[in-house]
């Protein structure tokens, strides 16, 4: 069991593995703003209308009749999506960004985002007793959040630093 002097230890043992969480958190966010707004691009007409309607089998479902959201590209007709899905794949190519055919930067940027706070949690088990594989869904998400908040908010704590 930690002791409240021990905290400060704790924290400072921490601060690399939160530092890197917090650090692809924010890369995360920002390529999936990027990607978000190139795929809207991608769904709209020059004029703003949309481009792919719903597949029929959805339309039957009470659907909308328009994809206007990269969320909902899986209502779309195989054909339509096959074509969305090498304008996206092209609209990537031209952005700059070096991956492989068929992935998305952002799914990328999120799944590096997974790793180190996985990272993080098997850094913590040590002084918690609870390990990545102990939490789930909402409590994986409050563990944390608790975790990043001991060490940005321990006494003498500096943000990481972005360099070019």
């Amino acid at each position: 069991m930690i002791t409240v002097q021990e905290m400060p230890n704790v924290a400072q043992r921490l601060t690399p593995h939160v530092n890197t969480v917090l650090l692809a958190m924010t890369h995360a966010r920002v390529q999936r703003e990027r990607i978000d707004a190139m795929e809207r691009a991608v769904l709209a007409r020059q004029d703003g209308s949309p481009m792919y309607q719903v597949a029929e089998k959805w339309r039957k479902r009470g659907r909308d009749e328009w994809v206007t959201d990269p969320k909902h590209s899986y209502l779309m007709s195989a054909e339509d999506f096959a074509d969305y899905n090498a304008e996206c794949q092209h609209r990537i190519k031209q952005m700059g960004y070096k991956v492989p055919d068929g992935h998305c930067p952002a799914l990328i940027a999120e799944h590096v985002q997974v790793q180190a706070e996985y990272a993080l949690m098997l850094a913590a088990e040590e002084f918690f007793d609870i390990g990545p594989d102990d939490v789930y869904l909402e409590k994986r998400r409050k563990y944390l959040d608790l975790l990043i908040g001991l060490v940005v908010n321990a006494p003498g704590y500096r943000k990481p630093e972005l360099t070019h």
